[in-house]
């Protein structure tokens, strides 16, 4: 991924009008003498060049930008500890923007193992990351944690537009999460490497918020290539790509132990060694995966999961993703992928897990994989509309908690529909809106309208259709039996 030069403009000065703007090197040689003489609301602007230093934000919500860019603008660690250091309780106000951090080697306050040898955020600590390259970076020995980027204890940075590549670790090469919930989107974490286990991304005890990353050519020499995920995590990945990884035992794409409770939605897993994704439970806590609306290669054949402990919903495919160039790492769709449009905008699993504003995607529904494609399923190549209205029967049925409904509309209309249970009850409205003509999936999640869990029994789903512009004319109903167990 390439990351855009991030210019100042009319609207950033405006923004920090009221604050000091500290240049570097022009008003303060380093880095870190500007942030001592900062205060909270200040912006240090860095103008290009390598600066080798290790700095700290010392607990001030200030903004550090690069003038240029990332691709001129580097802060070189000097192998002399974590290169940037948030460990007293920044918050998201604290920016790091526009730089590359390179040639770090780990946080070890008093003891070892070393911690995030590029960025360190610890004790409470969740800034903003943005706009960064992190790479060349290591967290070395047994038990090391988070080569490129390490955050523990409650630190719940935003991290976003990065690349984390080329780090080393025992465990995390490019990410380290433990006991935190960080945002990571759009951002790429590419060959990496994990001494032990979690090439990419390693999470413990932890509830990341993962949507737009690109995971590809990470190596660890145990578990998880891709990502590991460990002890009670709660995770999402939406619009997520997991290729080319590896590793020597299990989970070459993505590897759950220990009572892991995963969703993924929206995603791809392809090329991955050994298995796409897996779980491992021996001598562990079992976990649940849940997996819908992705391309998973070999389809639940790629899944190396200890029975019982994957959902694989009907709405996945296992079709070759067609990428724009595999070999030289381009991994955006190819005009005519089947992940085009092939994804979900509302997915549902207790409280909302994705909910995507027609803005928030390019055609009729979101792509499968971390890159929107500009091409859609449109007339050239769409297959061809429905012939008449049907109402397919949900699947899967039975089910526990979620099903998916798929209707046909061959024109423009007005779709409601509802769920009811025996009595003839109306127990939740799930749809009422204009829709295109075309095939449409939604799903129930038994919940009502007052989004509390319905019991176990059998439902009415009904759809109604009509064209308002005439009258009611054309109606079209149809229901069908649900039967939820528990």
């Amino acid at each position: 991924m390439s990351i855009p030069k991030k210019l100042l403009s009319g609207f950033l000065f405006l923004q920090f009008a009221f604050a000091t703007i500290i240049n570097v090197p022009a008003d303060q040689a380093t880095i870190q003498g500007a942030i001592a003489i900062a205060t909270a609301g200040d912006t240090v602007l860095v103008q290009a060049g390598t600066y080798v230093e290790n700095i700290d934000f010392s607990g001030k919500d200030l903004v550090i930008m690069s003038a240029s860019g990332p691709d001129i603008t580097i802060i070189d660690g000097n192998q002399n500890g974590s290169v940037v250091l948030f460990i007293t309780g920044e918050t998201d106000n604290a920016v790091l923007d526009g730089f590359t951090i390179t040639n770090g080697n780990g946080y070890t306050g008093s003891t070892a193992p070393r911690f995030g040898g590029g960025i360190t955020c610890r004790i409470e600590s969740s800034p903003t990351l943005r706009n960064l390259i992190v790479t060349n970076n290591t967290a070395l020995g047994a038990g090391s944690v988070g080569g490129g980027i390490g955050c523990s204890v409650n630190s719940n940075p935003i991290i976003e537009n990065v690349e984390i590549s080329n780090n080393i670790s025992y465990y995390g090469g490019g990410i380290a999460i433990y006991y935190s919930s960080p945002t990571i989107r759009n951002v790429v974490i590419s060959d990496n490497t994990g001494n032990g286990s979690g090439g990419g991304l390693y999470a413990e005890a932890s509830s990341p918020e993962i949507s737009q990353v690109l995971i590809h050519g990470n190596s660890a020499d145990q578990f998880g290539g891709g990502i590991w995920f460990h002890d009670n995590c709660n995770v999402i990945l939406n619009a997520v790509t997991v290729i080319d990884n590896s590793c020597s035992i299990r989970g070459g794409g993505i590897l759950c132990t220990g009572n892991v409770d995963l969703i993924v939605i929206n995603s791809i897993a392809w090329g991955n060694t050994p298995g796409q994704i897996g779980t491992y439970t021996t001598g562990f806590t079992p976990n649940s995966i849940t997996i819908t609306h992705s391309d998973i290669e070999d389809g639940e054949s790629g899944l190396l999961c200890d029975a019982g402990e994957a959902i694989w919903y009907g709405s996945n495919t296992d079709s070759n993703p067609l990428f724009v160039d595999q070999v030289n790492d381009d991994y955006h769709l190819a005009d005519g992928s089947p992940c085009i449009d092939a994804g979900i905008a509302y997915f549902s699993q207790g409280d909302i897990i994705v909910d995507l504003a027609p803005e928030d995607y390019n055609g009729n529904a979101p792509d499968m994989g971390a890159f929107e494609s500009q091409y859609t399923v449109d007339i050239d190549n769409e297959p061809a509309l429905p012939n008449s209205f049907i109402l397919h029967q949900n699947y899967p049925n039975p089910f526990n908690p979620i099903t998916t409904i798929k209707y046909d509309l061959p024109r423009q209309s007005h779709v409601n529909i509802t769920i009811y249970d025996l009595l003839g009850q109306t127990v939740k409205t799930i749809l009422k809106q204009n829709q295109a003509a075309g095939s449409k999936t939604i799903q129930w999640d038994a919940t009502n309208d007052q989004r509390q869990p319905v019991s176990a029994g059998v439902y009415i789903c009904q759809i109604r259709v009509y064209d308002p512009n005439e009258n009611g004319a054309g109606d079209f109903t149809k229901s069908g039996k649900m039967v939820l167990i528990k």
